[in-house]
């Protein structure tokens, strides 16, 4: 469960959603590695896609999960959209360099996933 305060509660049991996975990738080169700036990139995905009617599911490392609502997927294509400017903008080599995946599907938290 994210300890994120901006994070909504989680999805009702069966419900459908659009499942949007964000991933950090590591650097190609230990000169760019930077930890501060991976964990506020990281760390403004989750505030952002929270901000954009998404529910965060989990954060750890560099990987976001986020639920929106299907009604909201325009939302959440814009907001994975803005991800992708962004980084794209940052530069590949002083930028994060990301990969996001979407479903849609039923959604069936299990255990203690929250």
């Amino acid at each position: 469960m994210s300890t994120d305060p901006s994070s909504d509660a989680p999805p009702p049991v069966d419900s459908e959603r659009l499942i949007v996975w964000h991933r950090l990738l590591p650097p190609t080169r230990p000169e760019e590695d930077d930890p501060a700036a991976a964990a506020e990139w990281v760390y403004s995905v989750s505030a952002r896609g929270a901000g954009a009617g998404g529910t965060v599911l989990s954060r750890i490392g560099g990987s976001v999960a986020l639920a929106f609502e299907l009604v909201d997927i325009h939302q959440a294509l814009e907001f994975c959209l803005g991800l992708l400017s962004e980084a794209d903008e940052l530069g590949a080599t002083h930028g994060p360099r990301i990969a996001l995946g979407l479903a849609s599907g039923t959604f069936f938290p299990q255990g203690d996933w929250f």
